[in-house]
């Protein structure tokens, strides 16, 4: 079983390490800028990633962009995905024989944010939602789930254009089977709430766990339970400002259509019944 730190100890890990960061997307570059906040940006070695695009790049903040396969498996890795990535990540480094390696997923928001005010607070799913800002990431995730169960016919694909936003369109796809397969979960009563959502409740939204908390919506759960932490809304736009949809941002990524479609779907993913 994979060691478990507090976040002071994995950040004291990393200063006095050097490692390669597995993942060259959105986390990669999140995990990035606390390393530089730390004063510890040169112990990154490289970044790795499983499969290169032959348009992609070949660095990333002056590091090389390695393959996996081309590593040296004594080198410390830190994992830099979301744990539906990282837990196949995990398989690609356990068969190709390294094993001093460590997810980023459970101390990436506290290195950012600091630590929780508040944990394990139940959450009202539906009033909780109702109140967001309008922000169209959820109703993206909404369609693909209304998508899987034939509701609509193209909301796989408006979720792969989505994740294609700030990843390469293989995570999107993976991303996707993913979310198919905790919608296979959730649709046996497996809910898969054993890892907490994180939420800034004075501005209403959510940190960590989008998906979650649509597919708790979708499938009726009242309540879920919530970390809760004290930003500024300054300070979670300038984190996630490369996942948040507006409605500017999506009319210049989705045809008029598709962008009717997902105002619509936010509308039906916010009733409360």
């Amino acid at each position: 079983m994979e060691k478990q730190y507090t976040t002071d100890e994995f950040v004291k890990i990393l200063q006095a390490s050097k490692f390669v960061i597995y993942g060259a997307g959105f986390w990669a570059q999140r995990f990035y800028n606390c390393l530089k906040k730390l004063g510890c940006e040169n112990n990154v070695i490289a970044f790795a990633v499983t499969e290169q695009n032959n348009n992609g790049d070949k660095t990333l903040f002056d590091r090389k962009i390695k393959l996996i396969e081309n590593v040296d498996c004594n080198q410390k890795i830190i994992i830099a995905a979301h744990n539906n990535s990282a837990d196949q990540m995990k398989k690609i480094l356990d068969d190709l024989n390294f094993c001093d390696y460590i997810m980023l997923y459970p101390y990436l928001v506290q290195m950012e944010l600091g630590t929780p005010i508040k944990t394990n607070q139940e959450i009202n799913v539906c009033e909780f939602i109702s109140q967001m800002p309008d922000i169209y990431y959820m109703a993206i995730i909404y369609m693909a789930i209304e998508n899987y169960f034939h509701k609509n016919d193209n909301g796989n694909e408006l979720y792969i254009k989505m994740q294609s936003e700030y990843t390469d369109r293989n995570t999107a796809v993976r991303r996707l089977k993913a979310l198919h397969n905790k919608i296979s979960k959730y649709s046996e009563d497996i809910a898969l709430n054993d890892v907490n959502v994180k939420l800034n409740l004075e501005n209403n939204v959510i940190i960590d766990g989008n998906h979650r908390m649509v597919l708790a919506k979708y499938f009726n759960i009242e309540r879920i339970f919530a970390d809760i932490y004290d930003v500024t809304m300054d300070e979670y736009l300038y984190v996630y400002n490369k996942a948040i949809f507006s409605l500017e941002r999506i009319k210049s990524i989705f045809t008029y259509d598709e962008v009717n479609q997902i105002i619509k779907a936010d509308e039906r993913m916010r009733k409360c019944y």
